[in-house]
């Protein structure tokens, strides 16, 4: 494994530093000339994800307000509580979004907010590689992988997310029983902030811990509905959110952008598929969480949730792909080896690899890294059926 290990790094190492020499040189290639394009499209919406918000909860009042229309609010109050304490730099209710790329101090709480996601992020990683495999130079090449420059141009809660997790999977297994109850609290802070990540707690269902469930329902429900109190209307705002999550998973659901994973995405090319794609997609869905209920292996356990939490949800944003770090480090941090872990490796490279072809107007980067992904999916199915310690 330690050879699979030192082999990869190079690997991606070079598809990194062919990606700076492209962005600061030029390439004889017109369709490699095109690296900005890393950042959502030479970063036109530039930390869109933290000034929406900092926009819409700027009158204390998320889900009624006529900002960018209601359906951009799907988001849980947890969410908007926590990047609260940065609305009081600027007036945002009279900024658009080109204004608060304007503003120094609305850049300047961009910045603190981006610093404080990637110290927790980086702590909880450091934490989860309980083997030390990863060194820093894992963590700077990780840096410069696609899905995680598309993150942090777009200023998204999935990098808190994302480390909550790695929190859990870091002290699920702690005799420390402060770290255990802190982690059990990180994986309801995951599920509060993105829902998704509730599945990990299949997690503990496998393992019998119902106590340990029945404190994750109680601590959830209050996440979810005590923050609701600290704005406007209250706990009136649930109807309203509710229908906030259906016009936004409408109206996102069909977005023809390439910066999605998800079978659905490559289903929309062919609209007379897209049912059959939703039915494949649950079944395969379906079959991992099984799979992952009876899976001894806790990398392969990961990834077979990670997989649904990334590739079920019908708007799957290219930031989406962060929720790979969790399983990518356990895999690493394994210490058997076998043939098909090549495989696994080869595709994770390509599913992050941060150098951008551009085809006329379409970025062929994120479809290769989606197509990538779906075959990673299937391999780990077959993994966890075919291959058994």
């Amino acid at each position: 494994m330690r050879k699979l290990r030192i082999n990869i790094t190079i690997l991606f190492a070079v598809l990194v530093g062919c990606y700076l020499l492209l962005l600061v040189g030029q390439s004889p290639i017109k369709a490699l000339n095109h690296q900005e394009y890393v950042l959502f499209r030479g970063a036109q919406d530039f930390m869109a994800d933290f000034f929406n918000v900092q926009r819409y909860i700027s009158e204390n009042d998320p889900y009624f307000n006529e900002i960018n229309g209601q359906c951009e609010k799907p988001y849980l109050p947890l969410c908007y509580l926590i990047l609260k304490p940065f609305n009081n730099l600027c007036d945002y209710a009279n900024m658009s979004l080109e204004d608060c790329w304007y503003s120094p101090l609305a850049e300047i709480s961009a910045l603190v907010f981006l610093l404080i996601s990637l110290f927790f992020f980086f702590h909880s990683l450091s934490l989860l590689n309980s083997n030390n495999e990863w060194k820093a130079y894992h963590i700077l090449l990780l840096l410069f992988s696609s899905v995680f420059l598309f993150t942090i141009e777009r200023g998204n809660l999935i990098i808190l997310t994302v480390a909550c997790i790695n929190y859990f999977l870091a002290f699920y297994d702690s005799k420390n029983v402060w770290k255990y109850r802190l982690g059990l609290l990180c994986l309801c802070l995951a599920a509060v902030m993105k829902v998704y990540p509730v599945l990990f707690g299949i997690m503990l269902l496998k393992d019998k811990r119902y106590k340990d469930i029945a404190y994750c329902i109680v601590a959830g429900l209050i996440l979810s509905f005590v923050p609701f109190l600290f704005f406007e209307h209250g706990l009136a705002n649930v109807p309203q959110l509710i229908e906030n999550i259906k016009a936004n998973t409408l109206a996102y659901s069909h977005s023809s952008s390439e910066y999605k994973f998800g079978m659905i995405v490559l289903g929309q090319v062919l609209p007379s598929a897209t049912l059959a794609v939703k039915i494949i997609t649950a079944l395969l869905s379906l079959a991992s969480l099984v799979l992952a209920f009876f899976e001894k292996r806790r990398w392969l356990q990961v990834a077979l949730i990670c997989m649904v939490i990334l590739l079920y949800p019908a708007n799957s944003a290219f930031y989406c792909g962060l929720y790979l770090i969790p399983m990518l480090a356990l895999f690493f941090n394994k210490q058997d080896y076998r043939g098909a872990d090549w495989t696994i490796a080869v595709l994770l490279c390509l599913i992050m690899n941060p150098i951008q072809i551009v085809i006329y107007t379409t970025t062929i980067t994120p479809i290769i890294a989606n197509v990538s992904c779906i075959i990673l999916w299937i391999m780990l199915l077959i993994y966890s059926i075919v291959w058994k310690d």
